[in-house]
């Protein structure tokens, strides 16, 4: 019976180590360790490489931008039992949006306006607002408006929010922009 469990241990170890390698990393790269090893635990579950499930993580965390917002995707994917490629797709647009968001506040910031009082908030909503279509040149016209008001940027979020919302309802961006530059 013992020599069942060794072999059984023996056989496990090769799993083991990429696991642990790639939690290694994510820690190397700014990703909190429980976080590193839900993502990898979830992913070896569902029979997805752990290096695979962490790169997008990976590279947010090393982008600079919040690591728990792109882990949240993953995770999700992962628990829907979607396909290894479109939860890595999917997390890496996520990270790509939460990129845009944060060149766009960082532009608003050169402007002079006030940065956002919550920058994990100010990205996850400001990210949400351009996956629901609002264009990046809209935003622009937000932040001038803000500026001329003596605004900061989280009216320029609240404002892209909403024309977002609207956006995703069937309204234009141009019928919902002086709606958004009141805001």
């Amino acid at each position: 019976m013992k020599r069942f469990f060794l072999a059984l241990a023996l056989l496990a170890l090769p799993l083991a180590a990429p696991r642990a390698e790639a939690i290694a990393d994510a820690v190397t790269a700014g990703v909190p360790p429980a976080l590193a090893s839900e993502i990898a635990a979830r992913a070896t579950e569902r029979g997805v490489p752990p290096q695979d499930a962490l790169a997008p993580v990976i590279a947010a965390s090393k982008r600079g931008l919040p690591p728990d917002l792109v882990a949240a995707k993953v995770l999700e994917g992962l628990a829907k039992g979607a396909p290894a490629p479109r939860v890595i797709g999917v997390a890496n647009t996520l990270a790509d949006r939460l990129a845009e968001a944060d060149l766009l506040l960082g532009r608003a910031r050169a402007l002079g306006l006030a940065a956002p009082v919550d920058r994990r908030s100010a990205l996850a909503d400001m990210s949400q607002a351009l996956g629901l279509g609002v264009a990046p040149a809209t935003i622009d016209q937000l932040v001038d408006a803000a500026k001329t008001a003596n605004a900061g940027s989280d009216s320029v979020i609240a404002a892209a929010q909403t024309i977002g919302e609207l956006t995703r309802r069937g309204v234009p961006a141009s019928d919902s922009m002086p709606l958004g530059k009141a805001v």
